[in-house]
């Protein structure tokens, strides 16, 4: 009998633990569930930006715009970078870091030497903090001005709500050197010989460096952080007599 009460007290405090363990577990595996209904995540959205050249009728301007149809626009459209909440919850408080990180100087420099080679009559002057076109519609260079060298953006947002109960993004005007960066890197695409077009996105693509840093809340006030950088695809190129010239289609992803 003592042996039988021995192994019985045995056999119920084994399964008070493996009781008090699977308790446990359900309880964690429903916080990680609660959790889960308010958290928020952040996403870069890959997306592409086109570029028109009509080059030779004219040098510059090269129009831009992340929309294809708005190409037919008399005006540059927004160039810009979106940013969607793709998890399950709002995300509030968010600090958004961008680090541009390109060497400007150096690169504008190599542009203007190739344009110089090919003969393109562009009045380039670069300093260290920014790089200046000269405008000669004779010369059919309708465009440009002083383009200050951006080196980072901080924004700050109140909150995103999640996809599946909006279609809201934040959008992310580039600065005016990130365009002029890929307005003069396709001149030279259209410019030089099939045969150095693969180099030229080769350089243009090791230039592009641009790292992102993000920050936000949920509801819980549970802090999240993101570093990533952007990478450049190969551009796809065609000719449209609807709009007039040659679209170059440069993908921008994570």
């Amino acid at each position: 009998m003592e042996n039988l009460k021995l192994i019985i007290n045995i056999v119920v405090a084994l399964s008070t633990v493996i009781t008090l363990i699977f308790i446990w577990l359900t309880l964690r595996e429903m916080k990680v569930s609660r959790y889960k209904l308010f958290e928020p995540q952040i996403f870069f959205i890959n997306s592409n930006i086109y570029l028109l050249c009509n080059y030779p009728e004219i040098i510059l301007p090269i129009k831009y715009s992340t929309k294809k149809e708005t190409l037919e626009l008399s005006e540059n459209s927004e160039f810009y970078l979106k940013f969607k909440n793709i998890g399950q919850g709002i995300a509030k408080d968010i600090f958004l870091i961008l680090d541009w990180n390109i060497n400007y100087k150096e690169y504008f420099e190599l542009l203007k030497f190739d344009f110089d080679k090919y003969g393109i009559g562009l009045k380039i002057t670069i300093s260290d903090g920014s790089c200046w076109i000269d405008a000669t519609p004779e010369n059919k260079i309708n465009f440009g001005g002083n383009f200050p060298f951006e080196n980072k953006t901080d924004l700050k947002f109140d909150y995103l709500l999640p996809v599946h109960n909006s279609n809201e993004s934040l959008k992310i005007n580039v600065p005016s050197s990130i365009e002029l960066f890929f307005a003069l890197s396709t001149l030279l695409f259209e410019v030089v010989p099939d045969n150095k077009k693969k180099e030229v996105f080769d350089r243009m693509d090791n230039y592009f460096k641009v790292g992102i840093k993000i920050k936000y809340k949920d509801n819980l006030n549970k802090p999240f952080e993101k570093e990533f950088e952007l990478d450049l695809k190969t551009p796809k190129i065609e000719m449209s007599s609807e709009y007039q010239g040659k679209i170059y289609t440069i993908g921008i992803e994570r």
